[in-house]
């Protein structure tokens, strides 16, 4: 693929240093980054301990070693990388104040993204790459979360009803979503059998199947979304330089794979039928009531209550009661009413804007589309290691940012935590010192 040439967001990075052997320090912050993520789908805040051990030395590195973090500051990919972490926690503390409020919880989930932050500045520092760590550390994080899934015996009571899959502590939705996301980091992750070794390259291709599996067995349509995009950029890079013969031929094989899911999976095949009827019955107006039904009408809700408070939005302890609210009125039910009181408006960007107004959507678009752009730049880097780092970037922004838009994928402690240093530790990888 083409080289980026040198531009102002390579100013700041310090030139590229000899070669070094790893310390006995650098294997210890890759053996305490690849185990968060290797127990993430089973233990319950496990990841979010880790990455809170990671973010507090990574501070304290970074006051140590400010003289090398001094440069790095100067890069613009790396100032524009830390306000995109930080700005969660700035919009929620904004709209706090400006509520006259301070509420704890509206900061929990942010203040990660923020450790992630300064972990990412920590890798790059140590010019570690976790991608050295990640060929092991996601297919075991997948095993692991099979091997709970279908053969402990205490799983299936946690599970939803119609036997949709769950874990502890992540819903249906979440581990659909999280689950795609693995399978397609170990896709982006395999390599020609020779070059990495049969047995790793097995293992890889068993933990993409088992992860599918998994998401498949939620029957949620929130980790489903992800895979058509994904799967054409993977045929693409496949594919070498991208031309529109190639991009042409990489969607068509993707369709392909979409027409045969539908066709041989009874429950892709149903929920797919599902959300079809759910749209023409909301729209027609004979069933409001439906999985899709009630995701329409608190998208209607949350713009509604965004329109009344633009600027900073309701806050997060206030919100109308919907059953006085006269816009609602024509759609209004217990049950709508009972989903917008527990479980927030299903749309990552909407629930902010209702709770933080403009303040809540600018530091959202910053969360999302600041890595979304470096990594796509990192995609066409001459490094090849800065292009890998770059793809597998691309598939956590674009899988949590696709599922983001029909349910919260940062508000929960852990999720953000998985964005978070999944963010960090791949951006890291992208911030090759200049030759």
């Amino acid at each position: 693929m083409s080289a980026v040439q040198p531009s102002v967001l390579d100013a700041g990075l310090p030139p590229a240093p000899p070669s070094r052997a790893p310390t006995r320090s650098d294997r210890a912050w890759l053996a305490l980054l690849g185990a968060a993520v290797a127990g993430f789908f089973v233990v319950r805040g496990w990841l979010g301990a880790c990455l809170v051990v990671a973010g507090v030395v990574s501070l304290w590195q970074c006051v140590v070693h400010r003289r090398e973090i001094a440069p790095m500051l100067r890069g613009a990919r790396v100032r524009w990388l830390l306000v995109a972490f930080a700005a969660p926690l700035a919009a929620a503390v904004l709209v706090n104040l400006a509520h006259g409020e301070m509420v704890s919880r509206s900061m929990d989930a942010a203040a990660r993204m923020l450790l992630a932050g300064l972990v990412m500045l920590e890798l790059a520092r140590r010019r570690l790459d976790f991608t050295r760590v990640a060929h092991y550390a996601v297919p075991g994080a997948v095993f692991i979360c099979a091997a709970w899934i279908f053969l402990a015996p205490e799983a299936p009571k946690h599970y939803w009803e119609g036997g949709r899959f769950a874990t502890v502590f992540m819903d249906p939705l979440m581990l659909s979503l999280n689950a795609m996301v693995a399978a397609f980091l170990c896709l982006f992750l395999l390599e020609a059998p020779v070059r990495e070794g049969r047995l790793l390259a097995a293992a890889k291709v068993a933990a993409i199947v088992l992860a599918v599996l998994v998401a498949v067995g939620t029957q949620s349509r929130t980790g489903w979304v992800m895979a058509p995009l994904l799967g054409a950029i993977w045929l693409v890079r496949a594919s070498g330089k991208p031309t529109p013969l190639r991009i042409g031929v990489a969607l068509a094989v993707v369709l392909a794979g979409c027409v045969l899911a539908y066709a041989t999976s009874i429950v892709v095949r149903d929920r797919v039928n599902q959300a079809a009827v759910e749209v023409l019955q909301y729209l027609d107006g004979t069933r409001f009531e439906s999985s899709i039904g009630f995701r329409i009408s608190l998208f209607r809700i949350a713009l509604l209550l965004f329109a009344q408070r633009p600027w900073f939005g309701w806050g997060f302890e206030e919100l109308p009661e919907l059953k006085t609210f006269a816009p609602v009125a024509s759609f209004y039910s217990p049950m709508l009413d009972f989903y917008f009181v527990t479980a927030g408006v299903h749309n990552e960007f909407l629930q902010a804007m209702m709770r933080m107004g403009l303040a809540g959507l600018v530091s959202k678009l910053l969360l999302f589309g600041v890595p979304l752009f470096l990594f796509a730049r990192a995609c066409r880097s001459a490094h090849a290691d800065v292009r890998t780092n770059g793809y597998l970037g691309l598939v956590v922004v674009i899988g949590y940012l696709t599922a983001g838009m029909s349910t919260e994928v940062t508000n929960l402690i852990y999720a953000a935590s998985f964005y978070g240093l999944l963010v960090a530790v791949f951006a890291a990888g992208t911030l090759k010192p200049r030759p």
